[in-house]
């Protein structure tokens, strides 16, 4: 299992740590909101099963389990948009768009 945990920091963005993760063959990922506003999350069907979910404000909740692959090593890129109190969205950052990386 790999624990994802989101923040907001001191220039108000929200960010993604670690911003990447590595799991094996049917390890679970869990992913921890400590910001006030409830997140989505998504990625590849390839990746995830399931490839998309929600997370509430101040939870942690299992996102998903990692998916048999065809190679050794696979990454795939996800999403985390933050679902903010005035309506809007907002996208949450690793370095970039934070990354999975399953190992087999």
């Amino acid at each position: 299992m790999a624990n994802v945990w989101v923040y907001k920091d001191s220039d108000d963005e929200y960010r993604v740590y670690p911003p990447v993760v590595v799991l094996r063959k049917n390890d679970d990922l869990e992913i921890g909101n400590t910001t006030d506003e409830d997140l989505e999350w998504s990625t590849s069907q390839d990746a995830l099963s399931p490839p998309s979910g929600k997370v509430g404000s101040g939870k942690k909740e299992k996102a998903g389990k990692a998916r048999d692959q065809k190679k050794k090593y696979s990454a795939y890129s996800y999403t985390v948009t933050m679902t903010l109190t005035i309506g809007t969205k907002k996208k949450a950052k690793g370095n970039s768009d934070p990354v999975i990386i399953i190992e087999m």
